[in-house]
């Protein structure tokens, strides 16, 4: 069943893609990801999660990540955006780098850690997901849920864009 096949990846104790789950609106995955997230927490791993859009601090990137970060204690130190910029290209840099230090931070971990985020469409923003190594060390793993729907296109901007980076998927 896909509870145990994402408790299974999980578990797993070799370098491994992220797996993403996806399916059509109304399908079950934040329950799914609810059950996975309560077993997942008896294994000897520390279990960060996440469901998008719920609060300020998953309602974009930056916010979810710099949240995350927090709860391993560590920190971005990439400046905020001023928001009088002007300049586009500037804002952009900011972002991408911003990206690349969550990859290197989650690359760099020496704990095992297992993240689950649950529903990446839900986000105000649209992110190149750069901050999403496609392939992790032994001692993380990273769930996310997105919608895949052909009724809600718009809405599959995750999906399609997590299809460029990696091949580990698993349809609820």
């Amino acid at each position: 069943n896909d509870i145990s096949k994402i408790v299974h990846y999980a578990q797993l104790l070799e370098p491994s893609q992220p797996l993403i789950i996806f399916g059509p609106s109304g399908i079950g995955k934040s329950t799914i990801m609810a059950k996975v997230i309560e077993q997942s927490e008896q294994l000897a791993a520390k279990v960060i999660y996440r469901f998008c859009g719920i609060s300020k601090e998953t309602s974009n990137t930056r916010s979810l990540w710099i949240s995350i970060l927090a709860e391993l204690g560590l920190e971005i130190s990439i400046p905020a955006i001023n928001q009088t910029e002007n300049n586009l290209l500037s804002i952009e840099k900011k972002e991408d780098t911003f990206e690349y230090e969550v990859y290197d931070a989650l690359y760099n971990l020496k704990e095992k850690v297992i993240f689950y985020i649950d529903a990446l469409d839900q986000l105000d923003d649209k992110s190149k997901c750069d901050w999403l190594p496609s392939s992790l060390p032994a001692n993380v793993k990273i769930v996310i849920s997105v919608l895949n729907d052909s009724n809600y296109k718009d809405d599959c901007y995750y999906f399609n864009k997590l299809q460029e980076r990696i091949s580990n998927f698993q349809e609820i």
